[in-house]
């Protein structure tokens, strides 16, 4: 195959990993712009958090059973159920009659992300590592589409509409996976072609890779250079090694294998997401003065810079944001600002592998720590101007999509280890994804309901 071919190959593999991670975070992403909305429209409001647990506290759930119950089921098999789920999802949310059903439904979308992105990312050691940056890309692309596109459509259409019309998004989907899968098998018919070793020669070149006789091997193996047939003869061996012990060994000790080898980096992960998701929701919120929440005109009062107290006949008035200058609209609205350079941030970083890559990422999960730090001082002291605050937040969401993407890739660049137990410590390391946002909406609950109620 010529370089060019080679080339435009790679561009297509790129564009399809990221328009499936796009499509795969983009419900997810809406979700949480539509969740004050949906909640409205089921006159829920107090129940607003629920939204946001439902779309994330049983992602573990699907990930676990992909991780230990699916492996040996085909990724095309696995891609199909989850266009499935994502569809029933998307319908249950558009046509939920009741707030109860509509939670069920957003737990559907939520399980069909989390199980979307474990199978894809495994999916993954298929190809060249340097596609996880194309997923990684539509993965940030996802949060910052997601958001603008809600903002821009509910001005004209109903969230029932709005969910309605995603649907359209899982054709898509599949399509961009069925080019990958054609891809995959044509790649795997052209080595079988190239290699073309009958059981004889391939007994005889693995005794002589045995014996350390590399001139028989080149002989035995034909057209392969010496390059390319020992670490495939060694791909080989790992995977038939993996496959016996698995036979001999339970599921457990092959997760613990993968357990004691992931740990640092899954570790690091969870912890840069705990971290992000605690400022990006939690600080985010009580990092400025929020009008709507202040109950009567001496606490409206309190803010008057920003907030004035509407008295209305028969009624016992409101606290509302001032007009009238682009500084006092750009405070009213502080809160969707801070999540969109949070998402900019995710997607600029998500995209970055193909410039540099970052080993040490237990670097990037300290940098991530002292920004929460920051970010909760400014809760309590309101020390930070809202323009400062602007290009943190971009920072904030830098880190934590510079932590995925070098996280993943490195998974997906370990030597030594077999396909299976790759795919395996990739599937754990999605698992503590999970555990970081529920320990984080776990943390916000905690905090602003005790040291820090009264910055709400």
């Amino acid at each position: 195959m010529t370089s060019a071919s080679n080339n435009s190959s790679f561009r297509g593999q790129w564009i399809a990993f990221f328009i499936l991670g796009t499509i795969n975070n983009l419900a997810y992403v809406v979700v949480l712009s539509a969740g004050q909305s949906l909640a409205d429209r089921f006159d829920a409001a107090k129940y607003l958090g629920l939204i946001t647990w439902a779309n994330v506290g049983l992602g573990f759930v699907a990930r676990a059973i992909n991780t230990w119950f699916l492996t040996n089921t085909s990724y095309l098999s696995r891609i199909l159920f989850n266009c499935l789920v994502y569809t029933v999802g998307l319908l249950g949310v558009s046509f939920a009659p009741s707030f109860t059903l509509c939670i069920s439904a957003i737990v559907v979308l939520g399980c069909a992300s989390s199980f979307g992105e474990s199978v894809l990312l495994g999916f993954c050691k298929q190809f060249d590592s340097d596609l996880v940056a194309g997923w990684s890309s539509g993965t940030g692309l996802a949060g910052v589409m997601g958001t603008v596109m809600y903002l821009v459509m509910s001005i004209k259409l109903t969230d029932s509409q709005i969910f309605l019309i995603l649907c359209a998004c899982v054709p898509i989907y599949f399509s961009a996976f069925w080019y990958l899968h054609r891809q995959e098998n044509l790649a795997f018919n052209a080595l079988s072609g190239s290699v073309n070793i009958d059981n004889t020669s391939t007994q005889s070149a693995t005794r002589a890779l045995a014996d350390g006789d590399d001139s028989e091997l080149i002989h035995q193996t034909g057209n392969l250079h010496t390059e390319d047939a020992v670490p495939l003869l060694h791909q080989q061996d790992l995977d038939a090694e993996s496959e016996s012990a698995g036979k001999k060994s339970s599921v457990w000790m092959e997760s613990k294998a993968a357990m004691k080898r992931v740990s640092f980096l899954a570790i690091q992960l969870m912890l840069v997401y705990w971290f992000e998701y605690l400022v990006s929701t939690g600080c985010a919120h009580s990092a400025n003065s929020d009008c709507a929440s202040q109950k009567n005109a001496a606490d409206c009062g309190k803010f008057s810079d920003v907030c004035t107290f509407v008295f209305e006949d028969n009624n016992p008035g409101k606290c509302e944001f001032k007009t009238g200058s682009v500084n006092l609209w750009v405070k009213a609205h502080s809160y969707q600002i801070l999540s969109f350079c949070y998402q900019a941030g995710v997607l600029i970083s998500r995209s970055s592998l193909q410039w540099f890559k970052i080993r040490r990422v237990e670097i990037l999960t300290v940098l991530q720590g002292l920004n929460l730090a920051l970010w909760l001082a400014q809760d309590e002291l309101r020390f930070l101007s809202i323009w400062v605050q602007f290009p943190l937040m971009v920072f904030v969401g830098l880190l934590g999509g510079a932590s995925y993407v070098n996280t993943f890739y490195i998974l997906l660049n370990q030597a030594g280890v077999s396909e299976y137990q790759k795919e395996l410590g990739i599937n754990v390391t999605a698992l503590f994804i999970n555990f970081g946002i529920v320990a984080a909406a776990s943390t916000n609950l905690v905090l602003y309901a005790t040291v820090l109620k009264n910055t709400v």
